[in-house]
């Protein structure tokens, strides 16, 4: 019985849960200052940002995508180890 792909996925999940709040955060407080535009606007500021959280050139996106990453690679791992398991 192989517990140890189940313990490293816990684990990636957990530290993807960890960070994906810390990135969340930075991107609202990149959006603060669109509260006063238009709706269409919004949505445009909005598109812009997360086209520059996907180019990966912050500190933001890389916390978002590593994020991401850990939550996705915990779930396939835990996914993995309990299908050896039945």
């Amino acid at each position: 019985m192989n517990v140890d792909g189940l313990i490293i996925g816990v684990l990636l999940f957990v530290v993807g849960l960890i960070l994906f709040p810390i990135g969340f955060n930075e991107f609202k407080e990149n959006l603060k200052d669109v509260k006063e535009l238009s709706l269409w606007r919004k949505v445009v500021v909005f598109a812009v940002e997360l086209w520059g959280c996907l180019s990966l050139t912050s500190f933001l996106s890389y916390i978002l995508c590593l994020s991401l990453i850990l939550l996705f690679s915990g779930i396939v791992c835990v996914g993995f180890s309990l299908a050896i398991f039945n």
